[in-house]
C-alpha cells in the first residue's frame, strides 16, 4: 500500500478526507501500537484513582484544610503533565516513523524508543509553556479582582482569548518533536503557521472533538452494562466513594479505549493540519522533489509527485 502523503496542502474538506483515509488504513496497526504503550499510563491512573477513592473523604480534607487540598491539585497536575506528554511523544513520532518508513514498517519498539527520545524535550518545552500561561492568568486574575463589579464580563471575553490562543498553539508540541525547536521558538512557528488559517483550523478541530465524543459515548454506553458500581452525585456530595476492584478494571478499560479511537482521529487531523500548513508556508515536499528531480532514473515518477 501506497504511503500517504502528509505534507501536501490541503482544504478544510480535503483534510478531514485525509485523516479518516489515514484512519481507515492504519487503524489495526495504529490502534495497536498506541493502545499498548497507553496501557501502563492508565493502569497508574486507575490505581491512583482507586487509592484516592479508597483513603478521601470530606472528613479528611476539612481536616487537612487548604494545604490537602493543593497538595492533591499539585500532584494531579505533575501526573497530568507527565502522562500527557508520553501520550503525545508516542501519538505525534507515529506519525514521523510512518512518514521515514512508510505503511506499517516500523514496530512497537521503534515507536517506543522514538517516544522516550524525544518527551524529555517536549516535556521541558510543555513546563515553560505552562509557566508563560501561569504567569498571565495570575496578572489577569489580579486584574479582575480590581474590576470586580466587571468580572462576568472579563471572564467571557478571557475565555474567548482563551481559545484564540490555544488554537494558534495547537501545533506546538509537533513543531517541539519534529523540528527539535525550543519552547519560544516553537510558539512563533506554531503562530506563524496558524496564522490566516485559525477559523479552518478551529473547524477541524470541532469535527473531531464532536466525533471523539460520539465515540465515547458508545464505548461508554457499552462499557457501562458490564460495570459492577457506579459513583453517583450522592455518593460524591456525601463522600461516600467505596469502589471495587471490577469498577476499577471497568474504569481503565474504557478510558483506555475511548482515548484511543478519540485520539486516533484528533491527532492525525492536527497532524495532516500542521502538514498541510507547512507546505502552504514553506513548501518543504516541492522543494525537496524539487532538489531530487533528475537525480534518480524514474524520471517519470519524479514528474508524477508534483
Amino acid at each position: 500500500m501506497s504511503k500517504l502523503n502528509f505534507f501536501q496542502k490541503r482544504d478544510f474538506g480535503e483534510n478531514v478526507s485525509f485523516t479518516f483515509q489515514f484512519v481507515k488504513e492504519n487503524f489495526i496497526h495504529y490502534f495497536v501500537n498506541i493502545l499498548i504503550l497507553n496501557i501502563p499510563i492508565w493502569i497508574l491512573i486507575g490505581l491512583g484513582v482507586y487509592t484516592f477513592a479508597d483513603k478521601f473523604s470530606i472528613e479528611s480534607l476539612r481536616f487537612g484544610g487548604v494545604s490537602s487540598l493543593f497538595g492533591i491539585m499539585i500532584g494531579i497536575f505533575v501526573l497530568a503533565i507527565l502522562f500527557g506528554t508520553y501520550a503525545s511523544s508516542v501519538g505525534y513520532n507515529y506519525y514521523l516513523l510512518y512518514m521515514e518508513k512508510g505503511h506499517k514498517r516500523f514496530n512497537l519498539q521503534e515507536l517506543f524508543s522514538r517516544a522516550i527520545g524525544s518527551m524529555m524535550r517536549l516535556l521541558v518545552a510543555n513546563i515553560i509553556l505552562f509557566g508563560i500561561a501561569l504567569g498571565i492568568m495570575i496578572v489577569v486574575s489580579f486584574l479582575i479582582t480590581l474590576l470586580g463589579r466587571f468580572e462576568v464580563i472579563l471572564m467571557c471575553l478571557l475565555s474567548i482569548v482563551g481559545v484564540f490562543y490555544g488554537i494558534r498553539l495547537i501545533l506546538f508540541q509537533i513543531i517541539v518533536i519534529r523540528d527539535n525547536k525550543p519552547a519560544i521558538e516553537a510558539i512563533q512557528k506554531s503562530f506563524f503557521l496558524i496564522k490566516d488559517n485559525w477559523w479552518q483550523t478551529f473547524g477541524i478541530l470541532i469535527v473531531f472533538i464532536v466525533i471523539g465524543f460520539i465515540i465515547s459515548w458508545i464505548v461508554q454506553s457499552i462499557m457501562g452494562i458490564f460495570a459492577t458500581e457506579v459513583i453517583t452525585p450522592q455518593d460524591l456530595l456525601g463522600g461516600n466513594f467505596n469502589m471495587t476492584i471490577g469498577t476499577i478494571v471497568i474504569y481503565i478499560i474504557t478510558n483506555i479505549i475511548t482515548s484511543t479511537l478519540s485520539g486516533m482521529f484528533s491527532t492525525t487531523a492536527v497532524f495532516a493540519q500542521y502538514g498541510s500548513l507547512v507546505e502552504e508556508k514553506e513548501g518543504v515536499h516541492l522543494k525537496q522533489n524539487i532538489n531530487k528531480f533528475g537525480t534518480v532514473p524514474d524520471n517519470e515518477k519524479e514528474e508524477e509527485d508534483f
